[in-house]
């Protein structure tokens, strides 16, 4: 290990939670097998390093994404300077370019015919194929983030006394909420839990949960299948959201999909509502009189 990568592990343990610092040890693995790869040096690298990087990111992940981890990136290249183990920041956003912050802001969503199919190319009843398709489902039926699906457990999933049947999913910092499922999201989930090895987990994997990465795998692999480029967990995520916004006020899918500001649910609108609105009540106002 390099006197970079420890320090940047150690710059990684030392903040986040327990639930980000996977993400950001992923990001910098990622870095590592690229340099290691294209024989870069990752103690010493160079701007033509971190542009190549960035622009293999881009041919594969949506802008957020690649903001997220040129930014996380920078932070460990700013702690190792401080440290002084390496001599600069070649990903300091003065130095690389990253996406532009409104191409970044929005994830494309998918289509009805997109996620039937994408869903639908998991066939058969291979057990892995039960799997995915359950866990598609709760990410498309619910709007719920990909690291809340990986860490249900067995023992929060509830049927109410008039049937419905509700989980109690981990949200980032704020604990357990209850997030009710739709009758195709409990199809899903019983047909692989009646397969399914006994686990505190839903969906376990050598003896803890499934990860992330595990889960926008299988999600990419099935978006190839069916020729639909950038196919990742978030895309599911948004398409409810964007759903959820045309049947329901803002404030009320603000608070389903726990979002501390209004403004981030409004992105996921496909209908950008919130235009037009001078000229809606100026057309009102003169009918009134």
């Amino acid at each position: 290990m390099t006197p970079f990568e420890k320090v940047a592990r150690e710059h990684i343990g030392s903040r986040g939670s327990p639930d980000t610092r996977p993400l950001y040890l992923a990001d910098l693995a990622r870095w590592v097998h690229f340099c290691q790869l294209r024989g870069f040096n990752v103690s010493a690298p160079t701007l033509e390093a971190t542009t190549a990087f960035r622009d293999e990111l881009q041919e594969s992940l949506a802008g957020p994404t690649v903001r997220r981890i040129l930014s996380a990136l920078s932070k460990m290249y700013k702690v190792a300077v401080a440290r002084q183990v390496v001599n600069w920041n070649p990903f300091d956003v003065g130095v690389l370019a990253r996406p532009a912050a409104d191409d970044a802001g929005t994830t494309k969503l998918f289509s009805r015919e997109e996620v039937e199919a994408i869903i639908g190319a998991a066939k058969g009843d291979d057990p892995l194929y039960v799997r995915d398709r359950a866990i598609m489902r709760l990410l498309y039926d619910t709007g719920l983030r990909v690291s809340s699906v990986a860490k249900l457990k067995r023992g929060k999933i509830f049927k109410r006394d008039d049937g419905s049947c509700v989980v109690l999913a981990k949200i980032k910092k704020k604990g357990d909420s209850e997030v009710e499922l739709a009758p195709t999201t409990v199809a899903a989930l019983d047909a692989w839990l009646a397969i399914a090895k006994e686990s505190l987990w839903v969906f376990p994997y050598k003896g803890s949960h499934i990860s992330r990465k595990a889960i926008g795998g299988r999600i990419s692999h099935y978006g190839k299948l069916v020729g639909i480029k950038d196919a990742h967990p978030h895309r599911f995520r948004a398409t409810f959201i964007s759903d959820a916004l045309d049947v329901m006020p803002l404030h009320e899918v603000q608070a389903a999909v726990h979002h501390a500001d209004p403004k981030t649910t409004l992105k996921y609108d496909r209908h950008k509502r919130g235009s037009g609105v001078t000229s809606a009540v100026a057309a009102k106002r003169g009918k009134d009189r």
